[in-house]
């Protein structure tokens, strides 16, 4: 996360760090060579030992510019995650994974505020569902069709140049 001295300036204020780690989960380990996180100070690749092992090449070139740590045999499970990063001290979680992270968080119950930027466009067939993955339903929640989900209100709405900026809260 790039922030300049204002940004810096404020976050020392409020007595957080002036940097923010930045925690990425990763079953690939690859990455662009000119990923401007990877020259982060607190950058961590948090992945499993499979991961590692399927690339090892990965995972050295990786190490020699970021802590990687596994966080399993041969997957990252929600609960070990966000036990990890609050051992760290990092309990205030921002994830802007993909469906498959969102999914096994979700799974997991670990959401509790869901961050949605609606920025109408019209596009061809692709992906319709911002959580995807293998997880049992919620154990708690309203019937939505076929599956079951945990209600969420609304806590903010932000209007920038015709984009909405939605934040949802569990109920």
């Amino acid at each position: 996360v790039h922030m300049g001295p204002v940004e810096v300036a404020l976050r020392q204020k409020r007595g957080q760090a002036a940097t923010v780690p930045l925690a990425v989960v990763s079953q690939s380990l690859r990455f662009p060579e000119d990923a401007r996180w990877l020259r982060a100070p607190d950058s961590i690749v948090l992945t499993h030992d499979q991961a590692i092992e399927a690339n090892p090449a990965g995972a050295d070139w990786l190490s020699e510019r970021v802590e990687v740590v596994s966080l399993g045999p041969d997957s990252v499970e929600p609960a070990d995650l966000i036990g990890y990063l609050s051992r760290r001290g990092l309990t205030r979680i921002v994830c802007e994974g993909g469906p498959r992270l969102a999914g096994s968080l979700i799974g997991a119950g670990l959401i509790d505020r869901i961050y949605m930027t609606l920025a109408p466009m019209l596009v061809g067939p692709g992906p319709d569902r911002m959580a995807a993955g293998d997880w049992e339903p919620l154990r708690t929640g309203v019937e939505v069709g076929s599956a079951k989900g945990s209600p969420m209100r609304l806590h903010q709405i932000l209007v920038s140049d015709g984009v909405l900026f939605l934040t949802y809260e569990r109920c």
